[in-house]
């Protein structure tokens, strides 16, 4: 019996043929998920565009969303500053009432005028 080309370098087992067409297959294989990840992975020419103009739209709305904490934050320090001349202000008022001579009367309004 004269051994076959494909078994004679490979005695033990498999032809070396029947393995080169299974790894050829699975190169194949291979190749065909590679080219699928890439689709999947890749936006379609058509939906550029879109996908442009929503990424800018994220961006706009994260950027309204910071400006609208530092408002908020402004507005605070604002509303507190405010409560704070407020309470200023109804002092100088109860010391208006307290007043005994038109100097006094005279600083005190000065010091109301201020506080406004």
């Amino acid at each position: 019996m004269s051994p076959d080309r494909d078994t004679f370098f490979y005695p033990w087992g498999a032809p070396v043929s029947r393995q080169l067409d299974q790894l050829y297959r699975l190169q194949n294989r291979i190749q065909f998920v590679r080219e699928r990840e890439k689709e999947r992975d890749t936006v379609p020419a058509d939906l550029a565009d879109v996908d442009t103009a929503y990424r800018e739209k994220v961006e706009a709305v994260e950027r309204l969303r910071s400006r609208l904490q530092q408002a908020q934050a402004e507005l605070a320090r604002a509303e507190a500053e405010l409560e704070e001349h407020q309470e200023k202000q109804k002092k100088f008022q109860a010391t208006l009432r307290n007043v005994q001579s038109s100097r006094e009367y005279g600083a005190v309004l000065n010091e109301i005028d201020g506080a406004e």
